[in-house]
């Protein structure tokens, strides 16, 4: 079976990782689909962003031109330099496209970078809209929360307003564990560092959801293993990474159940669960769920000192 197959080449001895011989044998390989699951999509999507984005920081570093006001045939230059010495096979028009296209991507990097000290606020009237634009009830463009009353207004008119923190918190969204968790901010759904600028590039955002998010885009941005939860009494061992959840949530932004539901961050409150009751919590064993299709209604949500304790939060 492929699957089999797959699995004892890459995983069959742990000390074959450190032979060049095993990784030559293992780049050859294709992941079946079947490995990757539901997710199969967005972890090869991901990764390709991933390969892409360290190939063109590999030929010229994005951050040794910030704040020189340096133009694209300057860049291309640099580049090209590189991409000659690197790609002697290639023809000079090859070269030249190449380069050219590499150039383009790293002088947006640049612009992104520079752009991030000219980041400007938004003001009272597009905040009006942007609630307006939020749906009724308004709520987060990720998770669906719906934004309460006093963070409405707090957000409005700039002004601090106090949010009752929940009696109740997802153990597995931590959202509600502090004051900003519950205020509105305004996120960039490109990172203004990678380049996203623009009304259209705005959205609301949960202070949780926002923060976890930050300038992150890819799954791999993060470490590749989920966290382990603290001693607890629910059968939890380890933990999804908070941004693998505000990843699946935010591409897929609805309930998941196989009998299918009309639940989506537009109408209601989404999370993530399980896909395999005793499974890692890694983004190949999470689906996003409704909390009525909850298959851990019993014990999602936990008093905030129980969640404190299993995420290891002071």
């Amino acid at each position: 079976m492929a699957e089999t197959d797959f699995i004892r080449f890459a995983l069959g001895d742990a000390g074959d990782v450190w032979r060049k011989s095993t990784l030559d044998a293992l780049a050859a390989r294709h992941a079946p689909d079947s490995l990757l699951g539901r997710r199969r999509t967005l972890l090869r999507s991901d990764i390709h962003e991933q390969w892409a984005r360290w190939f063109v920081e590999a030929l010229a570093d994005p951050y040794r031109y910030v704040g020189q006001d340096v133009t694209y045939p300057y860049l291309f230059k640099d580049v090209f330099q590189v991409v000659d010495r690197r790609f002697q096979e290639f023809t000079i028009p090859e070269k030249r496209q190449l380069a050219s296209t590499s150039a383009r991507i790293l002088n947006r990097m640049v612009e992104a970078l520079d752009a991030e000290r000219r980041r400007r606020s938004v003001s009272k009237a597009d905040r009006s809209l942007m609630i307006d634009i939020a749906g009724n009830p308004p709520r987060c463009w990720i998770c669906g929360a719906r934004f309460p009353e006093n963070a409405v207004d707090g957000f409005v008119f700039e002004e601090p307003r106090s949010v009752p923190l929940p009696h109740f918190v997802d153990v597995l969204k931590p959202r509600g564990l502090n004051a900003r968790d519950l205020r509105i901010e305004v996120d960039h759904v490109v990172p203004f560092s990678r380049g996203g600028d623009g009304d259209d590039n705005l959205r609301l955002a949960c202070g949780w959801c926002n923060a976890n998010k930050s300038d992150l885009r890819s799954l791999y941005d993060t470490a590749g293993r989920p966290r382990t939860s603290a001693r607890n009494d629910l059968g939890l061992t380890t933990l999804p990474h908070p941004f693998w959840t505000i990843r699946l949530l935010a591409t897929e932004r609805r309930c998941e159940h196989p009998d299918g539901c009309d639940r989506s961050a537009d109408n209601a409150e989404i999370s993530v669960t399980p896909s395999i009751g005793g499974g890692a919590l890694n983004p190949s064993n999470l689906r996003v769920t409704c909390y009525d299709h909850d298959p851990l209604a019993d014990s999602r949500l936990q008093p905030p000192r129980i969640v404190k304790a299993i995420w290891s939060i002071p």
